[in-house]
């Protein structure tokens, strides 16, 4: 099943006898809009408040991220204060030595998609995405077919922050063919309850990752039907783990829905589909010549 549900229909004139056919239109299978409830949105921005006001910015930077993606609209971000940006700067610098590449990785890009500005603001050494770039190169060399998955999302994490630096991984054939497996390991797993969970989430990674390899992911009636009772069995999950369960898979869900997902100088730039018309609207001409 493709993401794209089209409908064009001809409509006769019948006076002029020409033809005139409507702007085709296209239904977004998850519209955060649409599929949250305001209970949901009250409690991301307790989530997002509370997360402001903690010791650990890096968090707050996770959820703002998330958020944002979700809506751009109701999480609005004009750039960091002068206090939060040097707690986040200081939390970078811990990780740094703790030599955590793909969690620093993780978090320039979150900063990335919230704030353009403000990322780059930040001083980031070179040798961050030196080590970045290295450790992904690592991975095609590891045996352990699992691997790909932290792959993809690395190689997402530097796309977003560094695409000089992406353009330096080789990802060939047999690299995709390697996560199209897990993949469709992930798709058959029944025996797992969350395995549509690590589907998504694998799949969104690879959208922004590799974009042109996007099309040939299955997104079918039954991951939709599944991944949306999976996301309203988190949103009753009110424990900390529920909620980043909650955010991430939601997130994850409208880049998979959306009609086109690009990395651009402005961040993550997300364009959903418009909404559909009603089978009367669409058979109905809007212009009439008579």
């Amino acid at each position: 099943m493709t993401l794209e549900k089209y409908f064009n229909k001809e409509i006769t004139n019948i006076k002029s006898l020409s033809l005139e056919s409507p702007e085709k239109y296209r239904e977004a299978l998850f519209d955060p809009e649409k599929e949250l409830t305001n209970e949901n949105w009250r409690w991301l921005s307790e989530k997002l408040s509370n997360a402001e006001r903690s010791r650990r910015a890096l968090n707050y930077v996770w959820i703002l991220s998330r958020a944002k993606t979700l809506s751009p609209d109701r999480f609005s971000h004009k750039g960091f204060s002068q206090a939060i940006l040097k707690k986040i700067e200081q939390e970078l610098q811990e990780n740094a030595k703790g030599k955590n590449w793909n969690l620093i990785l993780q978090n320039l890009a979150d900063i990335k998609i919230i704030d353009t500005d403000s990322f780059a603001e930040l001083r980031i050494e070179d040798e961050i995405f030196n080590r970045a770039a290295a450790y992904i190169k690592s991975h095609q060399l590891d045996a352990n077919p699992y691997i790909w998955k932290t792959y993809a999302a690395e190689a997402r994490n530097l796309k977003l922050t560094s695409s000089r630096r992406m353009k330096e991984i080789d990802f060939n054939a047999t690299a995709w063919r390697s996560i199209k497996d897990i993949l469709t390991h992930y798709r058959n797993d029944w025996t797992t309850p969350d395995h549509w969970v690590s589907f998504a989430n694998l799949a969104a990674d690879c959208r922004v990752a590799f974009p042109e390899k996007f099309p040939t992911i299955e997104l079918n009636e039954s991951f939709w039907r599944e991944i949306k009772e999976k996301l309203d069995e988190y949103s009753y999950d009110k424990t900390t783990a529920g909620f980043i369960n909650f955010l991430g898979l939601a997130a994850n869900l409208k880049i998979l829905a959306a009609k086109s997902v690009a990395v651009t100088e402005n961040g993550l730039e997300i364009t959903m589909p418009v909404k559909k018309l009603s089978e009367n609207e669409l058979f109905i001409p809007e212009r009439r010549k008579f």
